[in-house]
């Protein structure tokens, strides 16, 4: 019995602990130990976090391994160590893995009592616009008064409380905490980011997702990766491994994502813009000082998570963001919305509410001149933050462009 929050230490057993864990060998041959007989109050993968009757994961990471630290964390109090390497002169149980960041993973739903299945999950990755569209997601979930929360770049977000963030997708086991605290408060519905690194590096492995989402792609963050080919099969790994029960959406207009249409076993939306072959298109964009509106074409029924259908349809959406790029966000957090049983009017209701993200085309000032902020970290942005400008009416440009170092 626990609280995340309120201050009562969790209790397990290290069989219970350990479900689903592949364990290749221990040392030294300490097999043999009545593992339910252990009993683990905390999981810590940084040796400062480690308090009595811990159990420390050591990561390999790129900076540094932290089997160089598992010395330093029994002497903290840990009483158990997951190890890829074992460690000598350490009189502690080692429990050998091939993947100690897939363990971390597993070990952190099984201690939290795998709190992503009490919510429905929406992920989405892309190179750009993942901030965004979890943000405008949260205002649909808002506008059909659900109680929600949002992980991100920004900050992690629990219904009105929140506090900023370090990593775009946490490691695994703050992942798994952020949901547990959710799950006390009663939360609902949740918008995450899911970065490739994240990914790759299986932060959000054994995580539920309800609703996955592919939006672009391009090589910016391929220093994160072996290969632009890594890159996208980190990414594209959030669709590939999509449960039956969930739902991915795909943006056709992005050439490279089409064939992951095939290479899921879930239900599959589909939309584009320029690519009219999917489940949603749009007609009749229009664009008033920069900020369009359009008409969303539901050209094939699809499912709700609940079983429902949405027929074929064809209604308007209103913006009051800016720019061309806006509107595959909000493609993506309507598909979202309609998939979690939320009433088109709720939809375009919440799609009109969202005013946009600080520091994602930003406007600051608005009178006499226009003061705007822009994130421009790589081509894509610069080139989304340019067409948008393209549709607003000015009669002077200036660029003020900060260069770091």
């Amino acid at each position: 019995m626990y609280t995340i929050t309120g201050g009562v230490t969790i209790i397990m057993n290290l069989t219970d602990l350990l479900k689903s864990v592949k364990i290749d060998s221990s040392y030294p041959n300490q097999l043999k130990t009545e593992l339910d007989k252990i009993e683990i109050k905390k999981i810590a993968y940084h040796s400062k976090e480690v308090d009595p009757n811990t159990l420390f994961v050591c990561i390999k990471g790129n900076q540094t391994n932290g089997h160089n630290y598992a010395k330093h964390a029994v002497s903290q109090g840990a009483t158990v160590i997951i190890v890829e390497d074992f460690i000598e002169d350490v009189e502690v149980l080692q429990l050998k893995v091939s993947d100690s960041r897939e363990a971390l993973a597993i070990l952190s739903c099984n201690f939290f009592d795998h709190p992503s299945k009490s919510m429905s999950l929406f992920g989405v990755t892309a190179t750009n616009g993942k901030t965004t569209i979890t943000y405008m997601t949260e205002e649909i979930f808002k506008a059909y008064q659900l109680k929600s929360g949002l992980i991100g770049t920004i900050l992690v977000k629990m219904d009105k409380e929140f506090e900023m963030s370090r990593l775009t997708t946490p490691e695994s086991y703050d992942l798994q905490q952020h949901f547990a605290r959710m799950r006390e408060r009663e939360i609902t519905h949740v918008s995450m980011e899911v970065s490739s690194s994240a990914l790759e590096l299986k932060r959000v492995y054994n995580t539920d997702f309800d609703v996955v989402a592919f939006m672009n792609i391009s090589p910016e963050h391929i220093r994160l990766h072996e290969s632009f080919d890594a890159y996208f099969d980190a990414k594209a790994s959030l669709i590939r491994n999509a449960s039956r029960l969930s739902t991915a959406i795909l943006n056709l207009d992005e050439p490279l994502l089409i064939p992951l249409e095939k290479e899921t076993e879930a239900q599959v939306v589909t939309f584009g813009i320029k690519n009219k072959s999917g489940t949603i298109t749009v007609s009749d964009i229009h664009f008033l000082s920069g900020i369009p509106s359009f008409t969303v074409n539901i050209r094939k029924p699809f499912n709700t998570l609940s079983g429902k259908i949405i027929e074929t349809t064809s209604f308007d959406l209103e913006m009051s963001v800016p720019g061309y790029h806006s509107i595959y966000n909000a493609l993506t957090a309507l598909v979202t919305g309609l998939v979690n049983d939320i009433p088109i009017e709720d939809v375009q209701r919440g799609i009109k509410n969202f005013q946009g993200v600080e520091r994602r085309f930003q406007i600051l000032y608005d009178k006499e001149f226009k003061v705007i902020d822009d994130l421009l970290l790589n081509q894509n942005n610069i080139d989304s933050c340019m067409e948008t400008i393209s549709h607003l009416d000015y009669h002077e440009l200036h660029l003020v462009h900060a260069i770091r170092g």
